[in-house]
């Protein structure tokens, strides 16, 4: 596969299936470190062993041809809320990146010298998440969810969460920070501006979030530290 590179004011989104053949799982598991293959041997079910394995395995194919290294030289720190990262060792083109899967897809984002974060899940129409709303929307997004249609509820919330997933990612933080400090607007589309970060009002500005529709039954978004950057849209084979 040819190497790529990243302008600074670029972000490359990737989308790839976890339900690959399995002499390409084999190919992937020789890339893995040994901290990679004994957490896939937790995994009960085989099929979720494969997913983990590919998941890991597509992150470092696609990271190797931004570093031109071997995806099997590459080597993940995390920080104390498990967020990845590259190794100063091995990062020498100041590469950022994120991740999410759900279900049988993942999605990548690749940066340069800005924070970022994904979030993917799969749209559960059976999901009981409106106690979710209550405990982890803040109050005008709450409103604003109850005002619509009860048949676009459901969607909406994943738009919500997605996007507040996003941005909590691209910061290094958890849920266990409150995610009501994150506020944002459903009603905008495609680039959707963070409507106030309430510990910090005056930092909304220099973030983008961005809708993603990576197939049917999926929502996604990205967030990304700066504004007017050109987001490019990659499929992994």
């Amino acid at each position: 596969m040819e190497d790529l590179s990243l302008k600074n004011n670029e972000v490359h989104v990737w989308r790839a299936s976890l339900d690959i053949a399995d002499s390409q799982i084999e190919i992937l598991s020789g890339a893995l470190s040994h901290n990679e293959r004994t957490r896939s041997e937790k995994y009960h079910f085989e099929r979720d062993q494969k997913r983990f394995i590919a998941g890991r395995g597509i992150l470092r194919n696609i990271l190797s041809r931004y570093l031109k290294t071997e995806p099997e030289e590459i080597v993940f720190s995390s920080n104390a809320h498990g967020k990845p990262f590259l190794s100063d060792a091995c990062n020498n083109k100041e590469i950022s990146f994120n991740l999410s899967h759900a279900h049988d897809l993942a999605l990548y984002a690749v940066t340069a010298k800005r924070r970022v974060g994904i979030d993917l899940e799969y749209i559960q129409q059976a999901f009981q998440w409106e106690a979710i709303v209550e405990r982890f929307f803040s109050p005008g997004e709450q409103a604003e969810i109850w005002t619509l249609p009860e048949k676009e509820r459901c969607r909406a919330f994943y738009t919500y969460w997605t996007r507040k997933e996003a941005f909590l990612k691209a910061q290094g933080l958890g849920l266990t920070n409150d995610i009501k400090e994150v506020d944002v607007n459903f009603k905008s589309e495609g680039s959707a501006p963070l409507l106030k970060l309430n510990r910090a009002p005056d930092k909304a500005d220099c973030w983008e979030l961005h809708d993603l529709y990576p197939g049917f039954g999926y929502a996604g978004a990205l967030a990304v530290d700066g504004r007017g950057l050109g987001v490019n849209g990659w499929h992994w084979r």
